[in-house]
C-alpha cells in the first residue's frame, strides 16, 4: 500500500512539475508566513553550549517542529537561537547547529540549500543535526516512510559532502491545508487527489531532540 502511495506521489510530482514550469521556480522563493519569527531560549542556562536551529518553512508546520526541538534542548541546558536559514550570515559563535526543512517537490527549500552550501566548510567542523518534514507518512502512526530519506534527504546531503550529521536524520511528519497553498499548488494537489494533511507527531520529534542533548555534549 505505501509503495503504491509513494508511486502516486512520484508520478504526481513529475506531472505537476511540467505544469508548473517557470511558476514553480518563482514560487520556490515565497515570502514567509507572519507566524515565522526568530526566537531564543535558554538564556538562563549560564555556561550552556550555544546551538543554532536554522530552518526554512513553506506553510508553518516546520516552525512548530523547530520550537519543539528548541524547547527540549533548552530544558537540557543549552542556549538556543532560532533563525530562518537564509538570514544567517555567521555561525562561528555556535557550538552546534540543527538544520531543517520541509521536503518540497523532492528537495529542501532554497533557504536551507543555500545555508548548507554557504556554510559547508564551517559546519564540517562542528556537530550538525539534520531533519526534514514530509507528508509521505503513514496515516495512522504519522511516521514518515524511510524511503523519504533515501530518495530526498540523502540526495540533498550529497550536495554538501563535507557535512556529516551526527546521529540519525530526523524524519518528521508535516502538515498543510489546501487553502494555504498557492493557487497552482492547490490545483495540482487536488488534481492528484490530495486533501488537507496533518502528520505532525510530537512524540517522534521529542525523542529525536532528546537524543541531541547527548550528541551535542
Amino acid at each position: 500500500m505505501r509503495y503504491r502511495i509513494f508511486g502516486i506521489f512520484i508520478r504526481s510530482g513529475l506531472i505537476c512539475s511540467i505544469l508548473l514550469g517557470i511558476a514553480l521556480i518563482f514560487f520556490s522563493f515565497p515570502g514567509v508566513s507572519e507566524a515565522i519569527v526568530e526566537e531564543s531560549c535558554g538564556q538562563e542556562n549560564m555556561g550552556g553550549k550555544n546551538v543554532l536551529i536554522a530552518y526554512d518553512s513553506k506553510h508553518g508546520s516546520t516552525v512548530i517542529v523547530v520550537r519543539q526541538i528548541a524547547g527540549v534542548l533548552c530544558n537540557c541546558g543549552y542556549r538556543v537561537d532560532i533563525s530562518r536559514a537564509r538570514t544567517v550570515e555567521d555561525i562561528f559563535s555556535y557550538d552546534a547547529v540543527v538544520v531543517g526543512s520541509p521536503i518540497y517537490w523532492a528537495k529542501f527549500l532554497p533557504g536551507t540549500q543555500i545555508f548548507l552550501k554557504q556554510h559547508e566548510q564551517t559546519l564540517a567542523t562542528m556537530p550538525v543535526a539534520v531533519f526534514a518534514l514530509s507528508t509521505h507518512a503513514d496515516e495512522e502512526t504519522k511516521i514518515v516512510h524511510p524511503e523519504a530519506k533515501d530518495f530526498f534527504v540523502d540526495k540533498e546531503l550529497e550536495k554538501v559532502p563535507a557535512i556529516q550529521p551526527v546521529g540519525e536524520v530526523g524524519l518528521f511528519g508535516g502538515a498543510f491545508t489546501l487553502d494555504t497553498l498557492f493557487p497552482i499548488e492547490m490545483f495540482s494537489m487536488k488534481l492528484s487527489g490530495y486533501s488537507d494533511m496533518n502528520y505532525l507527531n510530537e512524540a517522534v520529534v521529542t525523542i529525536w531532540a532528546e537524543n541531541l542533548c547527548t550528541l551535542f555534549e
